[in-house]
Formats: C-alpha cells, sequence, structure tokens
C-alpha cells in the first residue's frame, strides 16, 4: 500500500479588468488552496484499487474573476455584471484497474 499527498497554493494579485477604474471592474488579491491524499495498492478481486479525497478552494475563498460596469462615466445602461470564481468543492475518488 502506498499513499501521496498533493497541495497546490494558487495567488492572484490584485487586478483591473477595465483601463476604466471603478469598484465593479476590479478583483482584489485572493489565495486558493486544493489538497488531494491518494491511498492505493490494495488487491481487490484480482486487480488494484486506489481511492482519492480531494477538497477544491478548501477555504471557501470568494473571489471575482471578470466584471464589467456598463454604467460608467454615465453610460446608458445603468446595470454592473460579475462572475465570481467556484466554491469550495470535494469528493472522493475509486480507481479500479484489472
Amino acid at each position: 500500500m502506498d499513499m501521496t499527498a498533493h497541495g497546490n497554493l494558487s495567488y492572484s494579485d490584485a487586478y483591473t479588468f477595465n483601463p476604466v477604474r471603478d469598484i465593479y471592474a476590479n478583483a482584489d488579491a485572493y489565495l486558493l488552496t486544493d489538497a488531494r491524499l491518494d491511498i492505493g495498492g490494495f488487491r481487490v478481486a484480482g486487480g488494484e484499487a486506489k481511492i482519492s479525497c480531494w477538497v477544491r478552494n478548501a477555504f471557501d475563498e470568494e473571489y471575482r474573476e471578470w466584471g464589467v460596469d456598463f454604467g460608467v462615466d454615465g453610460g446608458a445602461i445603468p446595470m454592473a455584471a460579475a462572475t465570481f470564481g467556484n466554491p469550495r468543492s470535494w469528493g472522493v475518488d475509486f480507481v479500479y484497474s484489472y
């Protein structure tokens, strides 16, 4: 049996989506943390099995990926839109090889 741990840190500094600086076209800095634990080498019914537990965005960081302000500088449409990154997700994988 073998065990492997994986970790990943991903940092993004603050940035703007549009040269016209406004509060809707900026993203704050953020740090994302992912982790995975693999346990393999199990003999099962003539084959080999591996089980993995994983988590993405482990600390459930809320972060903006994109944004636009359609009404900036007196624009015709008084509306802003934004997309945000994925929330925390986790799972278990089971792999069987024969």
